[in-house]
């Protein structure tokens, strides 16, 4: 005799806990890249740099043209500065710490999906390494894969 299963339609979701705690865990990774960045994003790409950002992007747009805002997508093409550097790197901090709290989700992890994109962008080889490529696909899939809502 062949048995079939019956699901309840009460029932919540099964994935609702692994998604809270994938959100939760992503948040903490991005509350550690961005504020590892703060005390050296000057050092590395700031206007003294190593690789300085407005000298990157001046290049990239002599090279292009406007062609180099696609190829290149950064906050920083607004105004490369180490006062910019500073602002995004602690935005991402402040929105990693939000987004602990579930509040509105789906833009949290889009903004802080933009943030890394520009600093990866504006961070050349230095933040070219499979584990920032890793946090960017993750990022942009949790964004996605949040809840809808203000509160998630």
């Amino acid at each position: 005799m062949k048995q079939t299963a019956v699901i309840e339609v009460n029932e919540p979701p099964r994935f609702v806990l692994s998604r809270w705690l994938f959100l939760k865990l992503l948040a903490v990774i991005y509350f550690i890249a961005f504020g590892s960045l703060l005390p050296q994003i000057h050092g590395l790409i700031g206007v003294e740099g190593l690789l300085p950002i407005h000298l990157y992007l001046q290049r990239a747009f002599e090279l292009w043209g406007t062609e180099a805002y696609y190829q290149l997508p950064t906050l920083l093409w607004v105004y490369p500065s180490d006062a910019l550097l500073t602002s995004l790197c602690w935005l991402g901090v402040i929105l990693s710490t939000v987004a602990l709290t579930s509040i509105a989700p789906i833009p949290i992890f889009g903004m802080l999906w933009v943030l890394y994109l520009s600093l990866t962008i504006a961070g050349q080889e230095f933040l070219s390494f499979q584990w920032d490529v890793l946090l960017l696909e993750t990022g942009l899939l949790a964004a996605l894969y949040c809840p809808f809502g203000l509160h998630g």
